[in-house]
């Protein structure tokens, strides 16, 4: 039988195929959501099973190996840690229950905690960073906590996918009635097609790469969930082989 719009249960069939179509994507999002939760889980939880049975197998013959083998210990549960504090945010985001402060936010200050609180990483790594404040206004109404969380993932990324002898940016300027925040790097970049979805939960441009790299895979979707509860917008460019930058602009406060 062929229906049109104006048949009535043409209409109907057409939205429960709709409403079916719905449902089976809600399906099939919550299975690769949980799927990628357990792969994250496994990983840690596998080392520090491996770590802690060898350990109680008397492996560490001094106390500088059982040193190193407890810090191995300590870094996947925090680790783990992390990845259960996203999934947090990201329930809380998708079900607006965050509480978002709206207090004066100093960005020009946080920048500065944050550039110092990365140079340890940088000169591990051998990064230099230039960082630039570019306009006398710096307050904006936001909650700080959570700015200084996205300030925390876009740098990470940058720190992580930057090669030895690059650098990355780090710039506070102004736009009409709004600062604009960037975080830069020389990396691999992303592709064009990669760009749109890189907001996604777990969305990964190259998995094996960067599973090797650490992440969770949440940061960039929570990021872009607190920047606009605090009434802000956060976008990306990137070129292959050039680098990406990632731009916040958040209504400034006189």
């Amino acid at each position: 039988t062929c229906y049109t719009d104006k048949d009535e249960i043409g209409t109907l069939g057409k939205t429960f195929n709709a409403m079916a179509d719905a449902i089976l994507h809600t399906q099939q999002t919550r299975r690769t959501f949980f799927s990628n939760i357990s792969h994250e889980l496994k990983t840690p939880l596998s080392c520090v099973k491996a770590t802690t049975e060898a350990l109680i197998d008397g492996i560490a013959v001094n106390e500088q190996e059982r040193t190193h083998y407890l810090e191995r210990i300590l870094a996947e549960t925090d680790r783990m840690s992390r990845l259960v504090r996203d999934i947090m945010d990201m329930e809380h985001l998708e079900s607006d229950q965050m509480f978002i402060k709206q207090e004066q936010l100093d960005v020009a200050a946080l920048l500065l905690h944050q550039a110092d609180k990365i140079e340890p990483l940088l000169r591990k790594k051998i990064i230099s960073l230039l960082l630039r404040i570019e306009t006398d206004k710096r307050y904006a109404l936001g909650d700080a906590d959570r700015f200084a969380q996205v300030l925390d993932n876009l740098l990470s990324n940058a720190i992580r996918h930057a090669p030895s002898g690059s650098q990355i940016g780090l710039i506070l300027s102004e736009e009409t009635q709004c600062l604009q925040l960037s975080v830069s790097d020389q990396g691999e970049g992303i592709a064009n097609e990669d760009l749109p979805l890189i907001w996604e939960r777990f969305y990964r441009v190259d998995k094996s790469r960067t599973r090797s790299l650490g992440g969770s895979g949440l940061g960039l979707s929570i990021s872009r969930g607190l920047i606009e509860a605090m009434g802000g917008t956060i976008s990306v460019e990137s070129k292959k082989e050039k680098g990406t930058i990632f731009k916040i602009h958040i209504p400034w406060q006189k």
